[in-house]
């Protein structure tokens, strides 16, 4: 805008640059302007949070890592409608202002993170290194944990609503040749004074099966406890020992975390770093329903149970069940080669599943760990971001066969040509994987129905993958 006898005087824009923050819009009044806040800011700039937090998350970045490293890790969030968010972490640890530690941040549909290395955790040390998100609204987070440049694993991370005070460990073993895997799980803390109690669970289960912790020699079905404050996380690995079926009993809630620092097929010369968020006892579910990968390679999984519980395994392909006993605390490894496979259990139980897959072209595979998904955990809509730094991604979709039609990915249907794999995994449901491209995606259906849904991808040396439990209620 010009001004003056000759219009030759340019009035200063009092909206430029913007004065409003939290995404307010500036309106201009001749030299005055004025701010139009978002729904969780008032104040004249716009600079006074008045939301409500409604949800919570805790994020750990777990030591997997052979060497040490300087690539951060990602938080990718997403939201179906405006949010603000504040993440903390403790402020020795963002002396650089590498973060947006403590600010508030308004956002409509994604973002990364990118969390500094020096938040990766120790072994058998605490330490302030958690990482907490607040929202106004309810938001997918997952985190990409990077591991040495190279590897990658994925997890997506569950609400404070999901969490709880009793949880059972679980971690991977090696698909191949690699003796050394570190098996490892860690814990962080949400509220102050949350005391721990762990009771081992270590195989094998030999007289040498022993760890050291803080100076203190521990084995099979021997507990300890430890105390954690707001913020702190302990971690636990070792070489020779898996911890599967470890008991974690808390005060409070807390979230618990597994995987393995190195774990590598049998066609392969590189270490894969396996990660999951576990969820807790009372999140369980009785059915689950399995796919293989898109190329129909081979994959193994663990069913856990707290109480001995006997699981039906259903094999459609070939029409057959068979019957097994997972007593309380014991894990049970089932190898499958191509196969879908429908779990029902007459109690709760859990399965995770550790798969070996690469893209097209490679002749190298990688693993990566997923939690499965319940059946009655089933959502109606899913709304995360695909990572651009993999050479391939595919959605895996679980839904009842008569509604597949009705499946809608950025509101379009499935484009045939992008179809990967289609199978019935029984008589009622159907499993369908999907390529999609690099950004935000969401899935749902124009019918409402539940369904499942899994993420993963590959690139030339690395693999991903995570479940969408902890989505949208």
């Amino acid at each position: 805008m010009w001004t003056g006898e000759f219009c030759d005087k340019k009035v200063k824009d009092v909206c430029q640059p913007n004065p409003c923050y939290n995404g307010g819009n500036c309106a201009a009044k001749g030299n005055r302007y004025t701010c139009t806040c978002t729904k969780d800011f008032s104040g004249e700039h716009c600079s006074d949070f008045s939301g409500t937090f409604k949800e919570e998350y805790i994020v750990m970045i777990m030591w997997n890592h052979i060497t040490e490293d300087s690539k951060p890790s990602s938080l990718y969030l997403t939201t179906n409608t405006s949010t603000t968010i504040q993440l903390t972490i403790p402020d020795d640890l963002d002396s650089n202002n590498e973060m947006p530690n403590g600010q508030f941040i308004n956002f409509n549909s994604e973002m990364k993170i990118a969390l500094p290395p020096k938040l990766q955790s120790n072994f058998l040390q605490k330490e302030r290194k958690a990482v907490r998100i607040k929202s106004t609204e309810p938001i997918s987070v997952v985190l990409f944990d990077n591991n040495d440049h190279i590897s990658d694993d994925s997890s997506m991370i569950m609400p404070r609503s999901k969490l709880s005070t009793t949880y059972m460990v679980v971690t991977p073993r090696t698909f191949g040749r690699l003796q050394n895997v570190i098996g490892v799980f860690g814990i962080a803390a949400l509220d102050e004074d949350t005391r721990i109690n762990i009771t081992l669970r270590l195989h094998p289960k030999t007289t040498g099966s022993r760890i050291n912790i803080n100076g203190k020699s521990y084995g099979h079905l021997d507990s300890f406890e430890i105390s954690l404050n707001n913020f702190e996380t302990f971690q636990v690995g070792s070489y020779t020992l898996d911890f599967t079926g470890t008991i974690i009993e808390s005060s409070k809630p807390v979230a618990v975390f597994s995987g393995s620092r190195c774990n590598m097929s049998l066609d392969s010369e590189m270490c894969s770093q396996n990660m999951e968020q576990l969820p807790p006892t009372n999140e369980w579910d009785q059915k689950y329903i399995m796919t293989p990968d898109f190329d129909e390679t081979m994959y193994y999984y663990r069913i856990i149970s707290v109480e001995d519980t006997w699981i039906d395994i259903h094999y459609h392909a070939w029409n057959f069940t068979g019957r097994v006993l997972v007593t309380g605390g014991y894990t049970r490894r089932v190898e499958v080669n191509t196969n879908e496979v429908y779990l029902t259990g007459s109690k709760p139980f859990l399965v995770a599943r550790f798969m070996a897959g690469n893209t097209t072209n490679s002749d190298f595979r990688k693993t990566y760990m997923t939690i499965v998904q319940g059946v009655n955990q089933y959502k109606r809509l899913y709304k995360f971001v695909v990572p651009e730094q993999y050479v391939e991604n595919f959605v895996t979709i679980t839904i009842q066969a008569s509604f597949i039609q009705d499946i809608r990915i950025n509101g379009q249907t499935v484009d045939p040509q992008m179809i990967r794999y289609q199978k019935y995994a029984n008589f009622e449901y159907t499993n369908l994987i999907v390529e999609v491209l690099p950004g935000p995606i969401e899935v749902t259906t124009t019918s409402s129905v539940p369904f499942g849904l899994a993420m993963n991808g590959y690139s030339s040396l690395d693999a991903y993958g995570f479940e969408g439990s902890a989505i949208f209620p």
